[in-house]
Protein backbone atom coordinates (compact mmCIF):
# COMPACT_ATOMS: atom_id res chain seq x y z
CA UNK A 1 0.00 0.00 0.00
CA UNK A 2 1.50 3.15 -0.94
CA UNK A 3 -0.61 5.56 1.20
CA UNK A 4 -2.70 5.47 4.28
CA UNK A 5 -6.61 5.80 4.77
CA UNK A 6 -8.78 6.21 7.31
CA UNK A 7 -13.52 6.67 7.69
CA UNK A 8 -14.15 9.55 8.64
CA UNK A 9 -17.53 8.91 9.00
CA UNK A 10 -19.53 6.05 7.72
CA UNK A 11 -19.21 5.70 3.27
CA UNK A 12 -16.74 8.52 3.54
CA UNK A 13 -12.60 7.83 3.80
CA UNK A 14 -9.67 10.06 3.74
CA UNK A 15 -6.32 9.03 1.61
CA UNK A 16 -2.93 10.35 2.38
CA UNK A 17 -0.27 9.94 0.37
CA UNK A 18 3.27 11.09 0.36
CA UNK A 19 4.06 13.34 -2.28
CA UNK A 20 7.32 14.59 -2.30
CA UNK A 21 9.35 17.45 -0.58
CA UNK A 22 8.43 20.90 -0.96
CA UNK A 23 11.14 22.34 -3.34
CA UNK A 24 11.93 25.68 -1.34
CA UNK A 25 11.56 24.25 2.31
CA UNK A 26 13.03 21.08 2.14
CA UNK A 27 10.06 19.90 4.12
CA UNK A 28 8.27 16.43 3.41
CA UNK A 29 4.76 16.67 2.01
CA UNK A 30 1.54 14.78 1.87
CA UNK A 31 -1.49 14.72 -0.14
CA UNK A 32 -4.55 14.03 1.50
CA UNK A 33 -8.27 13.88 -0.11
CA UNK A 34 -11.91 12.22 0.67
CA UNK A 35 -13.48 9.87 -1.25
CA UNK A 36 -16.63 7.75 -1.08
CA UNK A 37 -15.76 4.01 -0.76
CA UNK A 38 -17.84 1.33 0.83
CA UNK A 39 -15.11 -0.53 2.74
CA UNK A 40 -11.48 0.21 3.87
CA UNK A 41 -10.51 -2.75 0.70
CA UNK A 42 -12.30 -0.04 -2.25
CA UNK A 43 -10.51 2.92 -0.17
CA UNK A 44 -7.27 1.46 -0.33
CA UNK A 45 -7.54 0.75 -3.74
CA UNK A 46 -8.15 3.90 -4.61
CA UNK A 47 -5.59 5.19 -2.51
CA UNK A 48 -3.09 3.13 -4.14
CA UNK A 49 -4.00 4.29 -7.92
CA UNK A 50 -4.24 7.90 -6.59
CA UNK A 51 -0.71 7.24 -5.33
CA UNK A 52 0.40 6.05 -8.91
CA UNK A 53 -1.19 9.58 -10.29
CA UNK A 54 0.90 11.31 -8.29
CA UNK A 55 4.45 9.32 -8.23
CA UNK A 56 3.90 9.70 -12.72
CA UNK A 57 3.26 13.50 -11.78
CA UNK A 58 -0.24 13.42 -13.62
CA UNK A 59 -1.01 16.06 -10.14
CA UNK A 60 0.24 19.45 -10.14
CA UNK A 61 1.16 20.44 -6.65
CA UNK A 62 1.86 24.10 -5.73
CA UNK A 63 5.64 24.70 -5.58
CA UNK A 64 5.31 26.58 -1.87
CA UNK A 65 3.92 29.98 -0.70
CA UNK A 66 4.87 33.51 -0.88
CA UNK A 67 5.27 33.08 2.94
CA UNK A 68 7.73 30.49 2.05
CA UNK A 69 10.03 32.50 0.12
CA UNK A 70 9.75 34.99 2.61
CA UNK A 71 10.91 33.16 5.65
CA UNK A 72 13.21 30.58 4.05
CA UNK A 73 16.60 32.06 2.38
CA UNK A 74 15.98 31.01 -1.60
CA UNK A 75 18.62 31.69 -3.30
CA UNK A 76 17.69 33.89 -6.57
CA UNK A 77 18.62 31.81 -9.16
CA UNK A 78 15.50 28.68 -7.71
CA UNK A 79 13.66 31.64 -7.41
CA UNK A 80 14.03 32.39 -11.23
CA UNK A 81 13.27 28.74 -11.66
CA UNK A 82 10.51 28.32 -9.67
CA UNK A 83 8.63 31.58 -10.87
CA UNK A 84 9.20 31.57 -14.71
CA UNK A 85 5.85 30.56 -15.71
CA UNK A 86 4.41 33.97 -14.68
CA UNK A 87 6.99 36.65 -16.38
CA UNK A 88 4.91 39.90 -15.18
CA UNK A 89 5.55 38.46 -11.89
CA UNK A 90 8.71 37.04 -12.08
CA UNK A 91 10.53 40.25 -13.15
CA UNK A 92 8.60 42.63 -10.60
CA UNK A 93 9.52 40.14 -7.94
CA UNK A 94 13.11 39.24 -9.34
CA UNK A 95 13.47 43.56 -9.30
CA UNK A 96 12.33 43.89 -5.59
CA UNK A 97 14.36 40.94 -4.44
CA UNK A 98 17.97 42.18 -5.80
CA UNK A 99 16.62 45.33 -4.61
CA UNK A 100 16.36 43.92 -0.74
CA UNK A 101 19.55 41.91 -1.39
CA UNK A 102 21.43 45.47 -2.70
CA UNK A 103 19.98 46.88 0.86
CA UNK A 104 21.20 44.26 2.88
CA UNK A 105 24.98 44.37 1.67
CA UNK A 106 24.55 48.02 2.07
Amino acid sequence: MAGSVRQVRPGVWEMRVYSGRDPLTGKKTQASRHVRASGKREARAQCDRWAIELSDGDVVRAAGTFGDVCTQRVPLEVMDDVIQPFPTFSEVFLGAMLELRKRAAA
